[in-house]
């Protein structure tokens, strides 16, 4: 009888195809080197824990029949002869791991597989929907292995091990096996596993690549619009939620945008503010009827991100709380001071726990800070002399998109009885505030409810005592002066810049002691995670320099892979190898590659050569000839720069350079994701193209008409 394989061992694909017929010719010519590893334990008759391949070789070349008595054979061994102590599972993991470089997909799958299976132990299923936030693996040895522990063990992510679930208990068996053979990946998988089962049968049959890449993209283009769908319909019960308010005016608004960022590639999708709370559409964010809820004179204190300040200077002009015109006879845009305008400002400069800058994101500079605007409409008065802070205030930075509350407490010093609204609140409302938000908390101790608007009234409780926050007066001199056009009365009868504006003398401190707030540190924890993933990498990568190159051509190969076959997970972890490529070149230090020697000598060597196209996270230069435009782009991710190949009409206001990367360029080639970028800005209304030469002339004669048939 033949020995059965071992169900740990099944878990992972056998060999096929050519690579199989070249190990197959392997063993008739060299014999079996390594031997086949038998396990008892569970069956007395033994069960091949490692070497189904070899098995089936040695049988295929005669060197042993299918009935063989393995234990008089020289080309098996018990397992407990070579590892009398380990389990049997961990060894099989670490045999298969990193053997005959499985994809993160098969690996998945193998992972799904693990699952449930301890010690010869009995097999306990997890579904697809298993939830990983609130579960710690488990210290017992001995019980069964759940999602993270398989997941950790082979190196790929729960989410991945969770589709492979998925596609294993609802796709057909021969999706699975395309799975496990390497064929399909398990992103692309389970989308198929939710089509009907003859659906499933005939793409898989179909075997072509091409026509699998349609397929998963129309299903996931649907998917998109039906997000779409339940975004609007979210949007539109905002907006009822917002006008159910009625006619309570509010003299102070604190507003937290919703802003919706939309990041260059899918590579910024994990940082995007869209990955952890909803956000809605600049156009949404302005017709919401926050003008009516102020009343006719009022201050508003306007977070804005860095990137977004235009659009915030835009949803304040929505607002009611500047106004901006187009000067009829110039063209140029001009604010009109008569009744509303921007008067202020402050930098919230986010620290990290040591107090030190803490480094956000950004594509030119490293964000760490955030911007609180103030402006107000009609008679508004302004702070009392000696209570003003500096405009530049650090504190501890929360969770993803949390402001300090401090900010809130000098609020209530400058105006503690007029009425009070913040919007976008998170958690319990804020004594002597009323609130309003998707994420607003009732408080039952003190009597508030949250109405079924999301509006809370708290303005009846007293306000909070004074803590003494980072909210300091500054108590140096500053000169007085500015535009006195517009002045505004302030709390102590003084008269300050315009519309109270900071241009002011400040004296006096009326503040207590410094208390920071305490806050979670979740950007602090992010960085920390890459870093700490970065360093576990290194500890593999070698150490000479033409290994780190060879290891980052490798990385930057499978990088390459995982973004044209449209891989999330799969170009997640071949990006942090690179990065960790470059980190332990740096010296085990992050970086900055425009200064960094080390991992730019490393980019440049593993740049593509001029003129050739090159792969995902490769540097290149080469001329792109589409359909609608030829231009010479030059690579240098994560951003893209755009140069005129011709005099032909160009897309940048300088007529020879522009930088465009705001397409999603996951499951394209490199070429693709190019062309949708150029159509993308070439489709964006009120798009200007400029001919090279017509800038050209501008500069050497000056301005020109601005219709002179060279531009269009």
């Amino acid at each position: 009888m033949a020995l059965a394989y071992h169900k740990f061992a099944n878990a992972f694909p056998m060999i096929a195809g050519a690579d199989r017929a070249a190990f197959v010719e392997s063993i008739r010519a060299n014999g079996i080197k390594e031997k086949i590893v038998v396990y008892c334990d569970d069956n007395p008759d033994g069960e091949i824990l490692d070497g189904r391949n070899r098995f089936e070789a040695g049988i295929e070349t005669g060197k042993f029949s299918d009935g063989v008595d393995w234990r008089a054979d020289v080309n098996f061994v018990d397992f407990r002869e070579i590892e009398p102590d380990m389990d049997p599972l961990e060894w099989v993991i670490l045999k298969n791991r990193d053997r005959r470089h499985m994809t993160e997909s098969q690996r998945a799958m193998a992972a799904h597989e693990l699952e449930g299976y301890s010690h010869g132990g009995k097999r306990h299923g997890q579904d697809a929907n298993w939830q990983l936030e609130n579960e710690e693996p488990s210290s017992d040895s001995s019980a069964p292995r759940d999602r993270q522990s398989v997941a950790k063990d082979l190196n790929v992510s729960p989410r991945s091990v969770a589709r492979a679930a998925k596609v294993a208990e609802q796709g057909v068996p021969e999706l699975a096996e395309a799975v496990r053979q390497g064929e399909v990946a398990v992103s692309a998988a389970a989308e198929i596993a939710t089509l009907p089962k003859d659906k499933q049968i005939e793409i898989i049959k179909a075997a072509d690549p091409a026509a699998l890449s349609v397929v998963v993209k129309d299903i996931r283009a649907q998917k998109t619009a039906e997000k779409k769908a339940k975004r609007a319909e979210k949007e539109q019960q905002l907006g009822r939620k917002l006008l159910a308010i009625g006619d309570r005016k509010a003299t102070v608004l604190y507003v937290d945008i919703d802003w919706r960022f939309l990041t260059r590639s899918a590579n910024g999708f994990d940082r995007s503010a869209d990955n952890h709370y909803p956000t809605s559409m600049l156009i949404d964010i302005m017709k919401r009827p926050v003008s009516d809820m102020a009343a006719k004179d009022a201050v508003i204190f306007f977070w804005a991100t860095v990137p977004m300040l235009i659009e915030a200077i835009c949803v304040l002009d929505a607002y009611g709380f500047v106004s901006i015109n187009r000067d009829p006879e110039t063209g140029f845009l001009l604010p009109d001071k008569s009744n509303c305008y921007y008067v202020s400002q402050q930098a919230w400069v986010k620290t990290d726990s040591g107090g030190e800058p803490a480094n956000g994101t950004g594509y030119w500079f490293r964000n760490g800070h955030e911007i609180l605007l103030v402006a107000h409409r009609g008679n508004i008065i302004a702070p009392a002399m000696g209570t003003q802070p500096n405009s530049v205030q650090q504190s501890l930075r929360g969770e993803h998109s949390a402001k300090p509350e401090d900010v809130l407490e000098l609020i209530e010093r400058w105006y503690p009885t007029v009425p009070k609204l913040e919007l976008h609140r998170r958690g319990k409302p804020r004594p002597g505030w009323w609130a309003w938000g998707n994420e607003v908390e009732a408080d039952p101790e003190n009597g508030v409810t949250v109405d079924e608007n999301g509006f809370a009234d708290a303005s009846h409780l007293p306000l909070l005592p004074q803590s003494g926050s980072t909210q300091k007066p500054d108590t140096s001199s500053a000169p007085s002066g500015g535009d006195k056009a517009s002045p505004a009365t302030s709390l102590d009868g003084a008269v300050s810049g315009p519309g109270g504006s900071d241009t002011g003398a400040a004296a006096g401190d009326a503040s207590g002691p410094v208390a920071a707030p305490a806050v979670h540190l979740g950007w602090q924890q992010e960085s920390d995670g890459l870093e700490n993933r970065f360093r576990a990498i290194g500890v593999e990568l070698p150490k000479a320099k033409a290994g780190l190159i060879k290891a980052y051509v490798d990385a930057m190969g499978a990088y390459d892979t995982a973004m044209r076959a449209g891989t999330v997970d799969a170009a997640r972890l071949a990006g942090e190898r690179m990065g960790a490529v470059l980190f332990k070149a740096n010296g085990a230090r992050m970086y900055a590659l425009d200064v960094a020697k080390a991992p730019t000598a490393i980019r440049k060597a593993t740049s593509a050569k001029p003129g050739e196209t090159p792969l995902w996270g490769q540097n290149g230069c080469f001329m792109f000839k589409g359909k609608r435009m030829t231009a010479i782009v030059e690579c240098a991710w994560p951003t893209l720069n755009f140069f005129a190949a011709t005099d032909a009409p160009f897309f940048s206001e300088t007529g020879f350079r522009a930088v465009h990367t705001g397409v999603d360029g996951l499951g394209m080639s490199v070429t693709d994701f190019i062309s949708a970028s150029i159509d993308a800005v070439l489709d964006a209304p009120g798009e200007c193209l400029v001919t090279p030469s017509h800038i050209y002339r501008i500069g050497r004669t000056g301005p020109v008409p601005a219709h002179n048939g060279d531009q269009t």
